[in-house]
């Protein structure tokens, strides 16, 4: 005989329900009775489909925080990791290359390391605030910058990430570097703030960087401050130099890549043996501040032009300093190889004070040199051993041409006073021109 309830708590105990138990529903429909195992069948199916519903509505929330989550700009310090400061920077790194988030790790104080960093600007931006990272005990490059790591559309996305605030040291042996460019596409960063001192390199860059900008930046104490080097591919296009000082180098600035250029706007190129070096590829200065020390018993040239090459000059200042000539020529020429292709100096809207040298001679070599309103003072050009008195008390300027040498002058202007242009025939051969100043 069944047994009725309209709860459950309201049946018989039984030790064993033998399936006559039913209960009174209550619907929309008015009240009837079904067996318990129906209703539990019916329970069983719509809790099941409840947490049918629920998983997938936990399975959209959590695809919902992970796009947020990656779109969400993330800081992270070294010191929330273990390890060496080597190991506790680059587990900072790699948690936001890992996680696939676009952040920051900040650096603060002091480190020192002694190994490289991979950074991958894809994801990555470095932040310093009095950060000062030692590197004499780093073989190679201290920090090497790579990319391309995110894609849209096949497009390198770099998010124009930075990196600013950072002071490296390092050992000044050739092969300790700075900031390595070298990798995947390494492109649109912009630097603010850096500075790096005692490498054999400070800066170098190869394969796939370009479209780079150093704001404030500092290079000093290096054999070589700034480094494009030969043999690498898709690399050199707009490395742009904003503000900020190369200085105290053996060699500032040394281009080697045909295609490459670098460009410096407003920044200050001193005090260093050999400033501007093209042996393939573009200089362009503008608005620049570049002096160098005439004595000391420096030989080489300031400007160096070799095999197919240019530097450009505009708007800029250019002062010798001292009083010791030792150099042949300020702008020098050079065939490694022969004549091997044109070679060009632009000097356009210049001052220039104090250019002498141990030939009188402000240019040697086979090659182009183009002057435009070149500007001065009569005290800076009458030290002794340039300038060459006459009877009538003219003074001359020697600028020397040779060996198919071709030179383009145009409104040099001396304290105050315009002479006007003149051009070498390219096939006189080791001619020197007199200039002649009022």
């Amino acid at each position: 005989m069944s047994v009725k309830a309209k709860y459950i708590k309201d049946l018989p105990l039984k030790e064993v329900l033998d399936g006559s138990e039913s209960l009174l529903i209550q619907d929309s429909n008015g009240t009837k009775q079904a067996p318990l195992g129906i209703i539990v069948d019916e329970i069983k199916q719509n809790s099941q489909e409840k947490i049918r519903e629920i998983e997938s509505e936990l399975t959209q929330t959590n695809a919902q925080l992970s796009d947020e989550k990656k779109k969400t700009t993330y800081f992270v310090t070294p010191e929330m990791f273990t390890g060496t400061d080597t190991e506790k920077i680059q587990r900072a790194i790699d948690y936001l290359v890992d996680n696939r988030i676009q952040g920051t790790v900040i650096l603060s104080g002091d480190y020192v390391i002694d190994g490289t960093i991979i950074v991958d600007a894809s994801y990555v931006s470095l932040e310093g605030f009095s950060c000062r990272i030692n590197c004499k005990n780093v073989v190679g490059a201290a920090f090497i910058i790579t990319g391309g790591a995110i894609k849209y559309n096949n497009l390198v996305y770099q998010g124009n990430k930075k990196i600013s605030g950072i002071l490296l040291i390092g050992n000044r042996v050739d092969g300790n570097i700075g900031f390595k460019f070298t990798g995947d596409t390494i492109c649109a960063i912009n630097f603010y703030n850096c500075e790096i001192q005692e490498f054999g390199e400070g800066m170098v860059f190869e394969s796939n960087a370009y479209i780079l900008n150093f704001f404030g930046c500092s290079v000093g104490r290096c054999n070589t401050g700034v480094y494009m080097p030969n043999g690498f591919a898709n690399y050199g296009e707009n490395i742009n130099f904003h503000g900020g000082v190369i200085a105290n180098n053996t060699k500032c600035v040394l281009i080697d890549n045909p295609n490459g250029t670098f460009r410096f706007n407003s920044t200050s190129i001193d005090y260093s043996t050999e400033l501007l070096i093209a042996r393939s590829g573009s200089i362009i200065c503008n608005n620049c501040h570049l002096e160098f020390r005439l004595g000391s018993g420096n030989t080489t040239s300031a400007f160096q032009c070799r095999r197919s090459a240019n530097i450009t000059l505009e708007n800029s200042i250019l002062i010798g300093s001292g009083s010791e000539y030792t150099r042949p020529y300020i702008f020098e020429f050079i065939s490694d190889y022969g004549y091997d292709g044109p070679r060009t100096f632009t000097i356009k809207n210049c001052q220039v004070f104090n250019l002498n040298t141990s030939t009188n001679y402000l240019c040697g070599g086979q090659g182009i040199l183009n002057i435009d309103n070149l500007t001065s003072t009569t005290r800076f050009w009458s030290m002794p051993d340039k300038i060459r008195k006459e009877d009538d008390v003219k003074e001359f300027i020697n600028i020397r041409t040779s060996n198919d040498s071709e030179i383009v002058k145009q409104n040099l202007n001396i304290d105050g006073e315009i002479v006007e242009g003149y051009r070498v025939d390219p096939k006189v051969q080791n001619t020197h021109i007199l200039l002649e100043i009022p």
